[in-house]
């Protein structure tokens, strides 16, 4: 456990009730040696926690994962939705072209049609599949994305 925003790290954004898929998915990342930002592990009793996801999201996140499932479609309302508001200002700010924001699906789902600004949409973006069979093959295709956007 590590206290506050860590430099360099991969963020995960999700709906709570996906808590136990988001541990293999982090113990899956931790594993392969990436650093991994989550609200159970990094925020603290007393810290604000709108402010340092905040700052995890703008400040040292090479990766930003958002992960999808049936759990997340059926919701109307989500601090996920903030995520990805904050995602979408750093897509922005960042060179088009250059991976970052990583959606991830649990269940067979449509990734949102969300904007990211400039007609760039959500759901334009290559994903990968965590799902029944597909998650060994998925995992290997995420850790190799991600290590491949820090060598670049």
């Amino acid at each position: 456990m590590t206290t506050g925003t860590s430099p360099g790290h991969v963020f995960l954004s999700y709906v709570r009730e996906d808590e136990r898929r988001v541990g293999r998915l982090q113990h899956l990342l931790e594993a392969a040696d990436l650093p991994v930002w989550r609200d159970t592990d990094n925020l603290w009793p007393g810290q604000d926690w709108k402010l340092e996801i905040s700052k995890a999201i703008g400040r040292g996140s090479f990766a930003f994962i958002v992960c999808f499932s049936e759990h997340s479609a059926a919701r109307d309302k989500s601090y996920q939705n903030e995520e990805l508001v904050l995602a979408a200002e750093q897509m922005r700010l960042r060179r088009p072209g250059k991976p970052w924001l990583i959606p991830v699906r649990f269940a067979e789902v449509d990734v949102p049609h969300f904007s990211l600004g400039a007609g760039r949409m959500l759901s334009d973006l290559q994903g990968v599949d965590l799902v029944g069979d597909n998650w060994e093959s998925g995992a290997v295709r995420l850790t190799t994305a991600i290590k491949m956007m820090l060598a670049a």
